[in-house]
Protein backbone atom coordinates (compact mmCIF):
# COMPACT_ATOMS: atom_id res chain seq x y z
CA UNK A 1 0.00 0.00 0.00
CA UNK A 2 1.08 3.63 -0.94
CA UNK A 3 1.10 5.68 1.74
CA UNK A 4 -0.28 9.44 1.39
CA UNK A 5 -0.37 12.23 3.40
CA UNK A 6 -2.87 14.74 3.44
CA UNK A 7 -3.48 18.08 5.83
CA UNK A 8 -0.79 17.95 8.10
CA UNK A 9 -0.64 13.64 8.24
CA UNK A 10 -1.71 10.21 6.98
CA UNK A 11 -5.36 9.44 7.57
CA UNK A 12 -6.95 6.40 6.25
CA UNK A 13 -9.77 3.28 7.21
CA UNK A 14 -9.39 1.24 10.25
CA UNK A 15 -8.42 -1.66 8.28
CA UNK A 16 -5.53 -0.25 6.41
CA UNK A 17 -4.12 1.38 10.16
CA UNK A 18 -2.45 -1.73 10.00
CA UNK A 19 0.75 -2.71 12.01
CA UNK A 20 2.81 -2.39 9.39
CA UNK A 21 1.60 1.02 7.81
CA UNK A 22 1.61 2.34 11.66
CA UNK A 23 5.26 1.08 11.70
CA UNK A 24 6.21 2.31 7.91
CA UNK A 25 4.77 6.08 8.97
CA UNK A 26 6.65 6.25 12.32
CA UNK A 27 9.85 4.87 11.02
CA UNK A 28 9.74 7.56 8.19
CA UNK A 29 9.15 10.56 10.55
CA UNK A 30 12.23 8.90 12.59
CA UNK A 31 14.33 9.45 9.22
CA UNK A 32 12.76 12.18 8.49
CA UNK A 33 14.18 13.80 11.84
CA UNK A 34 17.54 12.37 11.38
CA UNK A 35 18.17 13.70 8.24
CA UNK A 36 16.39 16.83 8.35
CA UNK A 37 17.62 17.71 11.83
CA UNK A 38 20.86 15.17 11.92
CA UNK A 39 19.70 15.13 15.75
CA UNK A 40 19.64 11.67 17.55
CA UNK A 41 18.37 13.40 21.03
CA UNK A 42 15.40 15.04 19.18
CA UNK A 43 12.41 15.58 21.24
CA UNK A 44 9.11 14.59 21.00
CA UNK A 45 5.53 14.00 22.24
CA UNK A 46 2.89 11.61 21.41
CA UNK A 47 -0.62 12.06 22.01
CA UNK A 48 -3.74 10.36 21.17
CA UNK A 49 -7.40 9.82 20.74
CA UNK A 50 -10.24 7.57 22.19
CA UNK A 51 -10.74 5.83 18.67
CA UNK A 52 -10.41 2.46 17.89
CA UNK A 53 -6.56 1.33 18.26
CA UNK A 54 -5.01 4.78 18.91
CA UNK A 55 -3.38 3.41 22.05
CA UNK A 56 -2.14 0.71 20.98
CA UNK A 57 -0.29 3.11 17.80
CA UNK A 58 1.00 5.34 20.48
CA UNK A 59 2.39 2.83 21.65
CA UNK A 60 4.05 1.25 18.75
CA UNK A 61 4.91 4.93 18.13
CA UNK A 62 6.51 5.95 21.12
CA UNK A 63 8.86 1.96 21.26
CA UNK A 64 10.07 2.57 17.16
CA UNK A 65 11.07 6.08 18.09
CA UNK A 66 12.12 5.48 21.88
CA UNK A 67 14.33 2.15 20.88
CA UNK A 68 15.22 1.92 17.24
CA UNK A 69 15.87 6.17 17.00
CA UNK A 70 17.14 6.61 20.95
CA UNK A 71 14.58 9.91 20.83
CA UNK A 72 13.53 11.25 24.09
CA UNK A 73 9.92 10.46 23.62
CA UNK A 74 6.98 11.75 26.08
CA UNK A 75 3.71 10.34 25.59
CA UNK A 76 1.09 11.27 27.20
CA UNK A 77 -0.99 8.97 30.12
CA UNK A 78 -4.78 9.31 28.67
CA UNK A 79 -6.31 10.26 25.36
CA UNK A 80 -6.15 14.32 24.56
CA UNK A 81 -6.95 16.65 21.61
CA UNK A 82 -4.46 17.76 19.09
CA UNK A 83 -4.54 21.45 20.08
CA UNK A 84 -3.05 20.28 23.35
CA UNK A 85 -0.37 18.21 21.90
CA UNK A 86 0.18 21.18 19.54
CA UNK A 87 0.41 24.04 22.69
CA UNK A 88 2.46 21.15 24.18
CA UNK A 89 5.31 21.02 21.41
CA UNK A 90 5.22 24.58 21.59
CA UNK A 91 5.84 25.02 25.41
CA UNK A 92 7.96 22.71 25.70
CA UNK A 93 10.07 23.26 22.03
CA UNK A 94 9.58 19.80 21.01
CA UNK A 95 10.96 18.93 17.72
CA UNK A 96 7.96 17.28 16.81
CA UNK A 97 4.74 16.07 18.25
CA UNK A 98 3.03 13.33 16.42
CA UNK A 99 -0.66 12.59 17.37
CA UNK A 100 -2.69 9.51 16.80
CA UNK A 101 -6.22 10.70 15.43
CA UNK A 102 -8.27 10.98 12.00
CA UNK A 103 -9.32 14.32 12.98
CA UNK A 104 -12.03 15.31 11.27
CA UNK A 105 -12.86 11.81 9.03
CA UNK A 106 -15.08 9.55 10.16
CA UNK A 107 -15.14 7.17 13.37
CA UNK A 108 -13.83 4.23 10.48
CA UNK A 109 -10.99 5.74 10.03
CA UNK A 110 -7.33 6.60 11.91
CA UNK A 111 -4.40 8.25 11.43
CA UNK A 112 -1.09 9.67 12.73
CA UNK A 113 -0.88 13.72 12.28
CA UNK A 114 2.40 15.24 12.58
CA UNK A 115 2.95 18.47 14.42
CA UNK A 116 5.74 20.38 13.75
CA UNK A 117 8.12 22.87 16.19
CA UNK A 118 6.21 25.68 17.50
CA UNK A 119 3.14 23.26 17.70
CA UNK A 120 2.32 23.90 13.93
CA UNK A 121 0.66 21.13 11.40
CA UNK A 122 3.61 19.92 9.23
CA UNK A 123 3.68 21.48 5.89
CA UNK A 124 3.47 20.09 2.60
CA UNK A 125 7.27 19.96 1.87
CA UNK A 126 7.19 17.85 5.50
CA UNK A 127 5.22 15.53 4.59
CA UNK A 128 6.01 14.78 1.06
CA UNK A 129 9.24 14.11 2.58
CA UNK A 130 8.05 11.34 5.52
CA UNK A 131 6.30 10.18 3.02
CA UNK A 132 8.98 9.47 0.58
CA UNK A 133 10.57 7.64 3.75
CA UNK A 134 7.28 5.27 3.96
CA UNK A 135 8.45 3.80 0.96
CA UNK A 136 11.45 2.26 2.29
CA UNK A 137 11.23 -2.00 2.54
CA UNK A 138 11.16 -3.09 6.31
CA UNK A 139 11.93 -6.51 7.73
CA UNK A 140 9.24 -8.72 9.51
CA UNK A 141 11.70 -8.72 12.47
CA UNK A 142 10.82 -5.13 12.44
CA UNK A 143 7.17 -5.26 13.93
CA UNK A 144 8.36 -7.57 16.68
CA UNK A 145 6.88 -6.52 19.86
CA UNK A 146 6.59 -2.74 18.60
CA UNK A 147 2.95 -2.48 20.27
CA UNK A 148 4.24 -3.89 23.93
CA UNK A 149 4.13 -1.37 26.97
CA UNK A 150 7.47 -1.62 28.74
CA UNK A 151 9.09 -0.21 31.71
CA UNK A 152 10.16 2.76 29.57
CA UNK A 153 6.56 3.56 28.51
CA UNK A 154 5.71 3.75 31.93
CA UNK A 155 8.45 5.87 32.89
CA UNK A 156 8.06 8.60 30.48
CA UNK A 157 4.73 9.23 30.74
CA UNK A 158 3.54 12.89 30.72
CA UNK A 159 0.47 13.30 33.25
CA UNK A 160 -2.25 14.91 30.83
CA UNK A 161 -4.19 16.09 33.36
CA UNK A 162 -2.16 18.87 34.92
CA UNK A 163 -1.06 19.52 31.34
CA UNK A 164 -5.11 20.05 30.08
CA UNK A 165 -5.19 22.22 33.49
CA UNK A 166 -2.68 24.71 32.24
CA UNK A 167 -3.51 24.43 28.22
CA UNK A 168 -7.41 25.74 29.34
CA UNK A 169 -6.06 28.00 31.89
CA UNK A 170 -3.46 29.48 29.35
CA UNK A 171 -6.72 29.49 26.78
CA UNK A 172 -8.65 31.25 29.41
CA UNK A 173 -6.11 33.61 29.70
CA UNK A 174 -6.49 35.20 26.04
CA UNK A 175 -10.60 35.89 26.62
CA UNK A 176 -12.22 38.44 28.04
CA UNK A 177 -14.41 36.50 30.64
CA UNK A 178 -16.19 39.27 32.39
CA UNK A 179 -17.79 40.55 28.92
CA UNK A 180 -19.05 36.93 28.33
CA UNK A 181 -20.25 36.71 32.18
CA UNK A 182 -22.31 39.80 31.13
CA UNK A 183 -23.78 38.32 28.37
CA UNK A 184 -27.17 36.36 28.59
CA UNK A 185 -25.70 32.51 26.20
CA UNK A 186 -24.66 29.85 27.43
CA UNK A 187 -20.99 27.98 26.88
CA UNK A 188 -20.99 24.66 26.91
CA UNK A 189 -17.78 22.37 26.91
Amino acid sequence: MKIEFGTGGWRVPQEEFTTENIYRVVNAVGLYINNEYNKSNANIIIGYDNRNNSFKAAIEAFNILYDKFGFKVKIFDKSVTTPTVMKYVSDYYCDLGVMITASHNPATFNGIKIIEAGGRDATIATTKQIESFCELPIQSSDLTNVCVITEKYIKNKQNSYAYEVKYVDDVLSTINTDIIKNKQFKIVF
